[in-house]
């Protein structure tokens, strides 16, 4: 039986959400990558004037909440996000689930419900996925138990990291830089994409029997892709997955029928075929430096340390702080299954645009699509020691992350002529 899964519309949201690949080169735009050597000369510092308080909690502006007023509700709510950013997700979950089970203001209750998903997928735990959506009985949530009760039944995930880092060459993408690199695949060897924007590992449908990857039941369902276009899935398990000299076994996926991971030049002649797609869920327990220059992903086990310099956390997509000019906090949805970096709707209320103009580009997610879109023609951001001067970035939806407003998402753009480093354990990305 085929069911359909309204990705956009619940916790599925982050099981495909990019295959973003910005394919027309006419819609990239220009960058310009500056190291601030140390410091830089802030033109001033602003503040953003929001509306109302709670549009200052989805925009997780905590320095402005600090002299308004909040009921209690709001200010635990304000709490437990800031525990999320902070990277203590224990403590969130049980804050989010206290709201969620004794707040008398609907709306909190409602979005402690629909972030306590996203975390508790983020810890891979279906079981309490599961209870939760049997209480709630949110019929948005009916089709997705099959991919929740497809894992619980399932082995329990594990990570075996070698003594020393994992070098792995890389193969960018001959059209765009997204990093391809070889996996074996119970035994056999695979090109996978390292893809950050998706929320699930993916394996194409003739990679899946080749190897021995088979469907975890026979229901299926259908996901979204980064356009309109929706994708039959099922939910499976990589017995053994070898990424360079680290295995991880009984690793979660969804199989994707392979047509729908292959890039078609007018629907006939095929330019590139996916293996599959390592996405979030595996990301996360890394620490992973890919390194576009040099071309090639370093992989090792993440080592804990002490720091108050976070500026990554997670949320249904992985979210990167960065700044204006201004001083103004940014939060950028990190996609390195992304071409180019691009902004949302949300940052136009907190920077002065002089102009814009409208241009047509075409995306590639799962399909090809064209689409109007605004482009702005000079922009400049900071993350951590570095400028970001973009000309002609163009504005595109947000999806993905789930309460929070995106200001844009990162693509891997601003590491074409470098490398970057992503390290949830301790919340941190590194651009170099």
């Amino acid at each position: 039986m085929k069911k359909n899964s309204r990705l956009y519309n619940s916790v599925t949201k982050y099981f495909l959400l990019s295959l973003g690949l910005i394919f027309s080169a006419c819609s990239s735009s220009k960058l310009t990558v500056s190291p601030t050597n140390g410091e830089y000369n802030f033109v001033s510092e602003k503040s953003v004037d929001y509306e109302t308080v709670w549009e200052a909690i989805e925009n997780l502006d905590f320095d402005y909440l600090l002299d308004k007023t909040l009921n209690d509700d709001q200010d635990k709510f304000s709490a437990a996000l800031k525990s999320v950013v902070d990277g203590d997700i224990d403590l969130a979950v049980t804050q989010f689930q206290n709201l969620y089970n004794f707040s008398n203001d609907s709306l909190i209750k409602k979005h402690s419900e629909k972030i306590l998903n996203k975390l508790y997928f983020l810890q891979s735990n279906w079981k309490k996925i599961l209870e939760l959506n049997e209480k709630s009985n949110n019929p948005e949530l009916e089709n997705d138990i099959i991919l929740f009760e497809a894992y619980r039944k399932s082995p329990k995930e594990s990570y075996f990291f070698p003594s020393q880092p994992t070098i792995i060459p890389m193969d960018p993408v001959f059209f765009g830089s997204n990093p391809m690199i070889e996996v074996m695949v119970n035994g056999k060897k695979k090109k996978f994409w390292i893809d950050t924007g998706a929320g699930l590992s993916v394996v194409a449908s003739d990679v899946a029997e080749e190897c021995n990857i088979f469907p975890i039941g026979t229901e299926k369902t259908t996901a979204g892709t980064g356009t309109s276009k929706r994708v039959s899935i099922q939910p499976a398990i990589i017995e053994n997955l070898q990424i360079g000299e680290l295995l991880i076994k009984n690793h979660p996926v969804i199989i994707i029928d392979k047509t729908d991971m292959e890039f078609k030049l007018f629907g006939i002649m095929t330019l590139l075929k996916i293996d599959g797609i390592i996405g979030w869920p595996a990301i996360q327990n890394m620490k992973i430096e890919i390194d576009y220059k040099n071309k090639r992903t370093i992989i090792e086990k993440p080592a804990k340390i002490e720091t108050e310099d976070r500026n990554l956390f997670w949320l249904g997509s992985p979210i990167v702080k960065l700044k204006t000019p201004d001083r103004i906090n940014l939060n950028f949805d990190l996609d390195t299954g992304a071409n180019t970096t691009s902004i949302h709707k949300n940052i136009l209320k907190k920077i002065d645009i002089k102009s814009a103009y409208v241009k047509k580009i075409t995306h590639w997610s799962g399909g090809f699509e064209k689409t109007e879109t605004k482009i702005i023609p000079n922009l400049t951001f900071i993350l951590n020691d570095n400028i970001l001067h973009f000309k002609a970035i163009h504005v595109s939806p947000q999806k993905g992350i789930v309460f929070v407003k995106s200001d844009g998402r990162l693509g891997i753009d601003i590491a074409k002529d470098g490398r970057i480093i992503i390290d949830y354990l301790n919340g941190r990305f590194d651009l170099h």
